[in-house]
């Protein structure tokens, strides 16, 4: 008979057995639970800094400003967290997470006022002499001004991708643009905006929201709303 406490037929050296093999096959490189990377300080990531690419991200209490399309293995948003994107950057804020993505009820991710400045973008609306400029548009004609017309509609209906254009004159700026692809649960308890910013003339038009994913959750809003001028 093998001794006591070290052979196959005792079961508390099985145990042992069993735990020791588990954790050497976890070491080898069996799946683990991913440890997020916590942002407490606002933080700028570069479009060509891939450091955080694959990581679990959580923006805890902070501002996260990501410029060019960036892939996260997850991505939570809370405590008063937020995720924007550069204003006016072309490429708006592109995530792709490969797990799941959750904003919680205090926090947003949220694009308002990063499209287009003041007379500027393909839904612009024309400066007017005197001021009382019309709204700029997007997908859809912004509000026409006393002295000028409203800016006119540009983009896809069904793939949005482009930033909102600015009011005329001393108008606000555009929303900014979301695209968003979540393999996993995109939770929603806070809110996802891109909306334009008012005016003392012209406001700002929203911007854009895609958002592809394989299941959704919670009831917070999603909104690209345009501004309102002055």
């Amino acid at each position: 008979m093998l001794n006591p406490g070290t052979g196959y037929d005792n079961p508390r050296g099985l145990r042992r057995l069993a735990a020791s093999v588990l954790a050497s096959l976890f070491l080898a490189g069996f799946p683990q639970a991913a440890r997020a990377v916590v942002i407490t300080v606002n933080t700028v990531i570069t479009a060509g800094d891939t450091s955080l690419d694959g990581q679990a991200i959580e923006v805890r209490g902070a501002q996260l400003t990501v410029s060019g399309p960036h892939t996260f293995a997850e991505l939570a948003v809370t405590n008063g967290g937020v995720v924007t994107h550069p204003a006016a950057e072309a490429t708006g804020l592109s995530l792709t997470i490969t797990g799941n993505c959750s904003v919680d009820g205090a926090s947003r991710i949220d694009v308002s006022g990063r499209g287009f400045p003041a007379n500027q973008g393909p839904g612009a609306a024309p400066a007017a002499s005197f001021g009382e400029a019309g709204g700029g548009g997007y997908g859809g004609t912004g509000g026409s001004g006393s002295r000028n017309g409203p800016g006119y509609t540009y983009g896809s209906i069904f793939q949005p991708t482009e930033l909102g254009s600015g009011g005329g004159s001393n108008g606000g700026a555009g929303g900014g643009a979301v695209r968003l692809v979540v393999q996993g649960t995109l939770t929603v308890d806070g809110s996802i905006l891109a909306n334009g910013n008012n005016g003392a003339d012209g406001g700002g038009s929203g911007g854009s929201i895609w958002i592809t994913t394989s299941d959704w959750t919670g009831n917070g809003p999603v909104r690209a709303h345009g501004g309102n001028g002055g």
